[in-house]
């Protein structure tokens, strides 16, 4: 039913997920609420993954599931927007998808990879904490109506795939590579072969530990010897001035 839903939906298709680690079901009442209003209004068939079994109060415009198959629906040509969390696998699956994004940030990695797309073109930065319904329907609108933003990922989308081979033929490539030179073990990292004391960093350790201690060994005996010298000078001193008076 879900390839007849998308096909259907000749208007444009929002899909809306935040990925496994950020959850839909467990934002806050509030922000809950903003989304579920956001997505309600808007004129295209929402797709949204919520991971409870109902949303309350949600659209007859929006179907809720707890998982999409998600890279088989960014492929359909009748979705318009992503809205994600702009965690890094949504971010490449979207560009290989040739969909651009509303993206709303959670966390500090995903702030990171938003800023980016944003630089870039393909993506609206939305903050959560400051965002409202308005501005949620409002981005989403802009991102699906404007054809600036499907070009510009479009235009991503073929630098990221201009290469010389497939992922397939560079697995393959590289599987028979290592099979024809006998395990090639010019490519191994010398890291595998590193000592157990050099991998634990002993060697600095010790170095350190010995540096410290005649370090402290020096600075003990300069000052003893000083302290010393400085008293054998005052008593000196005190004798001298002592046996005048007298």
């Amino acid at each position: 039913d879900l390839q007849m839903i998308l096909n259907n939906s000749t208007q444009g298709v929002v899909y809306f997920s935040l990925g496994s680690n950020v959850k839909s079901a467990n934002l806050p009442k509030h922000l809950q609420n903003i989304i579920i209003e956001a997505l309600s209004d808007l004129p295209y068939t929402v797709l949204w993954k919520w991971e409870a079994d109902s949303v309350p109060g949600v659209g007859k415009n929006v179907i809720t599931r707890k998982w999409f198959p998600q890279q088989d629906i960014l492929a359909h040509p009748n979705v318009k927007t992503f809205v994600t969390q702009g965690g890094l696998q949504s971010s490449e699956e979207a560009i290989l998808r040739g969909v651009p994004m509303v993206a709303l940030p959670f966390v500090s990695e995903q702030h990171v990879n938003v800023k980016n797309l944003k630089k870039l073109g393909v993506a609206l930065y939305l903050e959560p904490s400051t965002m409202t319904k308005e501005s949620l329907k409002q981005a989403i609108i802009k991102v699906s109506e404007n054809r600036k933003w499907a070009r510009e990922i479009q235009k991503l989308k073929a630098i990221v795939e201009d290469e010389p081979m497939t992922s397939l033929e560079k697995a393959v490539f590289w599987t028979e590579y290592v099979i024809r030179h006998k395990g090639a073990r010019h490519l191994r990292s010398v890291a595998a072969d590193t000592p157990l004391y050099e991998y634990l960093l002993l060697d600095v350790i010790a170095v350190f530990t010995i540096s410290l201690i005649i370090g402290t060994f020096a600075i003990y005996y300069s000052t003893k010897f000083l302290y010393r010298k400085l008293l054998a000078i005052y008593l000196y001193i005190f004798t001298s001035n002592k046996l005048k008076v007298s």
